[in-house]
């Protein structure tokens, strides 16, 4: 036994000195012709273009390259093996939308200039093995600004495998096939039904309230359940919306939003807050002295800011959010605050000028993180994202009661999993926190949060280590990505909610709404989605809230627009409206 790991960690330190590569000459790269000393690995391989019968056509016997350009700076290189002409040039990043086809023995990915989606097969598996695992590594490297090799062994396979999409190792849920409720479109707009509509609710307030506001644009939404209104953020301002009607109708504006000192407040963070009475924002300006670290409550009753908080002395507060999954539903006073190297609780409650729960500077991070959003489950379990890619799962919020009893919730997480190296734009939890979703641009990641080995155990009670579950990549397949024709950059994907658990997932990327089945993502099912353009950008969409006891399987979606807030809603249909991946 001792001997099997001395040989394994003598192979893993082989692979390490490899991947570091050649040290790249130290003149300016020539991007137009990668010149053979920067060549770190090269291997024959087969390469193919993807046709618009979505079918792949062998384009060349090639030699497949990588090239290391400079610090976390690399390149694939597609040089024709009878010619020696450099075929296809392009640097390494997210945006390649790179997929694993184990099946197939396959590299898929996409290239920008033209767009076009290109693959290669392999002769032999050792290669074709080796080839994923040092492309994954660039693609890390080149995202997180990282080494690579300073991942643990089992860290290095949990990125490699989350590029594999037709074999995930760990939890996976038994593929049951479809059932009805999977087949569900988007509805089409009916131009009839929308002139009756608006001449029944209308339209000049909606217009009014695009004439009024001229300059800023729909930013931030948040639904209440109590009220029935959706808020929009836009500028120094805050539009309502009744949104319980087939559509979402706006009802009036809260107007010259400013602090208590009297400066201007264009919300850069919003949340519901004490059974949805109140608003908590955040000031845009966190150098500014008046407003760095300042919580705003806006009172719903009264309609203006009527109270300030500050977490502590000196101290910034870029996001915030619910301690608990619904918990703005309920009497809770206590939330969230997160900057980029910490995350701690805030109580409005604590008689003195500064609100932060315990000694926040005890909860900061000696290396700055970089921490860029967070979710909660219903339990309070907490996930937090970072610039790096990397996922923490702690037990609760930092200095807030344990659930148990037993003392309180760590600074240091219980589990960290590497992501694949691009920064984390936001994240979203299940209630019963067995799932996290997880933005980036391009790609989105659901990550199971049990232990491969025992499902009783998770990922925010108890470390992982080499039990880490491989996350499900979602993107886009290569004719969607060429029918939307521009650079990819999703919104925040979040859940549905309800009694009946998550069972979609929503996000957006330009003027596209997309909806994920959920369902068939947990059975590795990752192409199961649903399209559908608005015609205009989206700046964020949710499914409307319902009651933690209310059913949320067929909620409609709020959807922000630029100038306007829709309610999107989707049907059941008969025939499977998912496409199929691209075939050899």
């Amino acid at each position: 036994q001792q001997y099997n790991n001395q040989q394994q960690y003598n192979n893993q330190q082989q692979y390490n000195n490899q991947q570091k590569g050649p040290e790249p000459p130290r003149r300016q790269p020539n991007y137009t012709y990668i010149e053979k000393e920067r060549i770190m690995y090269r291997i024959p391989a087969k390469l193919y273009y993807l046709d618009q019968q979505n079918q792949f056509q062998e384009r060349a016997n090639v030699y497949a390259m990588i090239a290391h350009m400079n610090t976390y700076d690399y390149m694939i290189v597609m040089e024709e093996e009878e010619t020696k002409k450099q075929l296809i040039k392009q640097k390494i990043t997210a945006n390649m939308d790179t997929q694993y086809l184990n099946q197939m023995g396959s590299i898929i990915w996409t290239l920008d200039s033209p767009l076009s989606t290109w693959s290669i097969t392999f002769y032999d598996k050792t290669e074709e093995e080796e080839m994923k695992k040092r492309w994954a590594a660039c693609l890390y490297e080149a995202g997180s600004q990282r080494m690579f090799h300073d991942l643990s062994e089992y860290d290095q396979r949990m990125v490699v495998e989350s590029y594999q999409i037709d074999q995930v190792t760990g939890i996976k849920e038994e593929n049951t096939g479809y059932v009805a409720s999977d087949f569900m479109e988007f509805e089409e707009d009916d131009e009839d039904y929308e002139e009756e509509y608006e001449e029944e609710y209308g339209t000049q307030k909606q217009q009014e309230y695009g004439q009024k506001q001229k300059g800023p644009k729909n930013k931030l939404l948040v639904d209440s359940v109590r009220h029935q209104r959706a808020f929009v953020g836009r500028g120094n301002a805050i539009g309502v919306f009744r949104r319980d009607t087939d559509d979402a109708v706006f009802d009036t504006m809260i107007n010259n939003l400013q602090t208590p000192e009297g400066i201007t407040l264009n919300p850069k963070t919003m949340m519901l807050h004490n059974q949805e009475g109140e608003i908590l924002m955040t000031h845009p300006d966190q150098q500014h002295a008046k407003t760095a670290g300042k919580i705003y409550k806006l009172d719903l009753n009264k309609g203006k800011v009527v109270e300030a908080y500050q977490a502590a002395p000196e101290w910034t507060v870029d996001r915030i959010g619910v301690v608990q999954k619904y918990s703005e539903q309920l009497n809770q006073e206590v939330f969230v605050g997160l900057n980029n190297n910490s995350v701690f609780g805030i109580d409005p409650r604590i008689r003195s000028e500064h609100k932060g729960i315990g000694n926040l500077a005890s909860y900061r991070y000696k290396t700055n993180p970089k921490f860029t959003c967070f979710a909660t489950s219903m339990k309070g379990e907490l996930v937090v994202g970072a610039q790096d890619g990397q996922i923490r799962m702690y037990s609760g919020t930092p200095g807030l009661d344990k659930l148990t009893g037993n003392g309180l919730n760590p600074k240091t997480a219980k589990t960290a999993l590497p992501g694949c190296g691009d920064p984390i734009r936001g994240l979203d939890v299940t209630a019963n926190g067995d799932w996290i979703v997880a933005t980036c641009d391009t790609y989105l990641l659901a990550i199971p949060t049990h232990n491969v080995k025992d499902a009783q155990k998770n990922g925010f009670n108890s470390r992982l280590g080499q039990y880490k579950p491989t996350p499900r990549r979602l993107q886009l397949l290569p004719l969607d990505r060429a029918r939307i024709g521009k650079t990819i950059k999703f919104t925040p994907a979040r859940f549905n909610t309800g009694v009946d658990g998550e069972i979609w997932i929503i996000t957006s990327t330009g003027d596209y709404l997309i909806s994920w089945n959920f369902r068939k993502v947990k059975q590795n099912q990752l192409c199961d989605y649903a399209m559908k353009r608005m015609g205009d950008t989206i700046s964020a969409e949710q499914f409307l809230s319902v009651p933690q006891h209310a059913s949320g399987a067929d909620a409609p979606i709020l959807v922000l627009l630029n100038d306007d807030v829709c309610l999107e809603k989707r049907h059941q249909v008969s025939h499977n409206p998912y496409k199929a991946r691209p075939t050899f």
